[in-house]
């Protein structure tokens, strides 16, 4: 039997044993479902959230549109109208300058009378126009989008990064002590002596990393795939100006990139086990595995807009899967960028592989004491 076909068979014990798992089955169902309730409300709560809180449609209407109108308070009518708000401030500068911080949800000034326009007024606003307001409106105004802040995408892009991290280092553990435990018990039970009379241990490690990461990817494309439905869903609704397309290539991104960082994973926690003989041992022997992979996504998701610390973090294989793709959603990265990540990921997997291979090696047979690190790496 050669190297490839003995890491093939192992591989599918591995994913048989995962599928026969009730525990599994049903923790993937639900991971499932909470993606796809995310996508499909937590828009919704981001929006909620950017909406300042007030129920009612703030209004700033310049005073060059008090001083062309009939009345005194040409914001007499608009008070009227439930949700709505009307306050006259100094200038159109003034009014531009409360609707993008946001102080106003809209905005009333003087314009050139025109046949498209023949009230000479034109309303302001970062996203939709508020309905109310046009509806207050005898004759519909000219409509001005003012280009949208940074703030208004900040939520979706917290939420975003959340995710994503949360999906990462639920999966990288998750399937990581699991494969960990199964490593430990075959040497327990000496099982791991068998298999080594038959099976390269070259081909013991690749087959179970290769069984967990079909696994772990799968049940992630299918997490990926209820977003996507999600995100479609949201994109066809008129209320959800911050959600639509544009979150499709993000989730993409991070698919690939989970691919390759999981492998990088897989292989760090099936190294690590060999190297001890009990369970309660593989706390402390994964803990810095852990520690690679929470760090990055705490920093992630505490400083999401710093620019500058997300780019860094977006070329370090161990959090480029999150931060990658939060540039993407943003714009701000490159197609060669992504490429650039992305190869230096899989190179980086291929390094952590190749030692994983060579501690496994060592450590696999070693019964009792937990093996050191650098008698491990011993040749």
């Amino acid at each position: 039997m050669t190297s490839l076909s003995a890491a093939s068979v192992v591989a599918g014990r591995e994913i048989k044993t995962r599928l026969r798992s009730k525990a599994f089955v049903i923790t993937g169902i639900i991971l499932i479902a909470l993606v796809l309730l995310g996508t499909l409300f937590g828009p919704r709560v981001a929006e909620s959230l950017t909406s300042g809180g007030s129920s009612d449609t703030t209004v700033a209407i310049s005073q060059d549109v008090v001083d062309a109108s009939n009345t005194a308070e040409p914001h007499a009518g608009l008070d009227a109208v439930p949700g709505l708000e009307a306050t006259t401030v100094e200038d159109a500068e003034t009014v531009t300058d409360q609707v993008t911080s946001g102080e106003a949800d809209a905005g009333l000034i003087l314009t050139e009378v025109t046949d498209t326009n023949p009230m000479g007024i034109e309303v302001l606003s970062l996203g939709e126009p508020p309905s109310a307001l046009i509806d207050a409106l005898s004759i519909a105004p000219e409509i001005t989008i003012l280009e949208d802040s940074d703030a208004q995408n900040f939520a979706i892009m917290y939420l975003l990064g959340m995710i994503f991290g949360l999906v990462y280092f639920m999966a990288a553990i998750l399937f990581g002590q699991t494969m960990a435990s199964s490593v430990v018990e075959e040497k327990q039970s000496r099982i791991i002596e068998i298999l080594l009379a038959a099976v390269p241990a070259r081909a013991i490690l690749f087959g179970k990393v290769l069984g967990n990461s079909i696994v772990a990817f799968a049940q992630i494309a299918l997490m990926a795939l209820a977003a996507v439905i999600g995100i479609l869903v949201n994109g066809d609704d008129e209320q959800m100006p911050l959600l639509s397309e544009q979150m499709i290539a993000p989730t993409l991104w991070f698919v690939l990139f989970f691919a390759i960082s999981f492998v990088m994973v897989a292989g760090m926690y099936a190294a690590a086990a060999s190297m001890v003989s009990r369970n309660e041992d593989l706390g402390s022997i994964s803990t810095p595995i852990v520690l690679l992979i929470l760090v990055p996504y705490l920093l992630i998701v505490m400083y999401p807009t710093n620019t500058a610390l997300v780019t860094a973090m977006s070329w370090i294989p161990f959090s480029a899967v999150v931060a990658m793709p939060i540039r993407v959603f943003t714009g701000e990265a490159a197609l060669w960028e992504v490429l650039g990540s992305l190869g230096l990921l899989i190179l980086t997997t291929a390094l952590v592989l190749a030692l994983a291979t060579r501690i496994y090696q060592n450590s696999v047979l070693k019964i009792g004491k937990a093996v050191k690190f650098r008698e491990a790496l011993a040749s």
